[in-house]
């Protein structure tokens, strides 16, 4: 059973023992996301143009991904540096409201656009009524279409009412197929806090205990500070060790700090993000 102020005393000794924060390592983790009403051809070029240029002008160093909806992701693969990987929002991103077969076929064309990684999110709706089954198979059936390439599930915790359920939801997202599994879709109420995080990271303890494969996890949405960065880093590092700290299995989706960290960086080089 989980224990919230367990959870909640462990987080504030990380808070009270927190390092500083290094925007070097903070950048190696950060997908740089553009996911407006108002995207079009030119502004997901400029966008690109940003990431590569960013690499280009520091140690050739790449953004690990960039997030676009689905139907920019043969442009941003068109105009990417080739180590920049394209991460897409799919099935009905955010709500998740639609058909399965839309949500596959969504994702077959992502792919065959070129996606490296497919982002969805879980149907909080049958969550909640406890159609738990119905929430497994469906993020199945789309880690069938999606294949060797990356599924991250999202949770949207602002949307599960306790610990438990975030657990649950971290569990059959697993138990379906997820590569990677991220709190929020940064649409919601609010994005990810230290708690939930810290709750995913313990399911993803359970299942390397039980199987030993690597699941990877993704805080989004509110991390606004490099020292928030530098927390949902530090939870890693605590629950799973150093060796998730990698961007395969750890990633921040936060564009907002992307011109911070890379300004705290590079402080006296051009900045591109």
């Amino acid at each position: 059973m989980i224990m919230e102020q367990e959870i909640r005393a462990q987080i504030e000794l990380l808070k009270s023992n927190l390092s500083e924060a290094d925007p070097n390592e903070i950048i190696t983790y950060l997908d740089y996301t553009s996911l407006r009403s108002i995207d079009s051809k030119e502004s997901i070029k400029s966008f690109c143009g940003q990431a590569n240029a960013y690499q280009e002008n520091h140690g050739n160093v790449p953004i690990p991904a960039i997030c676009v909806y689905p139907n920019w992701v043969e442009i941003a693969k068109e105009e990417l540096n080739p180590e920049i990987r394209v991460a897409c929002v799919a099935t009905g991103f955010p709500e998740g409201q639609t058909f399965g077969a839309i949500k596959q076929l969504e994702t077959q064309l992502a792919i065959r656009a070129g996606a490296d990684e497919v982002d969805m999110v879980i149907h909080r709706g049958a969550f909640l009524s406890g159609e738990f089954d119905f929430v497994e198979n469906e993020v199945r059936m789309v880690k069938e279409v999606v294949g060797e390439k990356h599924l991250k599930v999202i949770l949207e915790v602002c949307d599960l009412p306790d610990a438990a359920s975030v657990m649950k939801a971290a569990e059959l997202s697993i138990k379906g197929g997820a590569d990677f599994i991220k709190t929020s879709t940064g649409k919601g109420s609010h994005g990810a806090t230290p708690d939930s995080f810290f709750t995913m990271c313990l399911e993803v303890e359970k299942h390397f205990s039980e199987t030993e494969k690597m699941v990877g996890l993704k805080a989004a949405g509110g991390i606004r500070t490099l020292e928030d960065a530098w927390l949902y880093r530090s939870i890693v590092a605590h629950v799973l060790g150093e060796e998730w700290l990698t961007p395969d299995l750890f990633r921040i989706g936060t564009s907002s700090l992307a011109r911070v960290a890379e300004e705290a960086a590079f402080p006296n080089e051009k900045h591109y993000l």
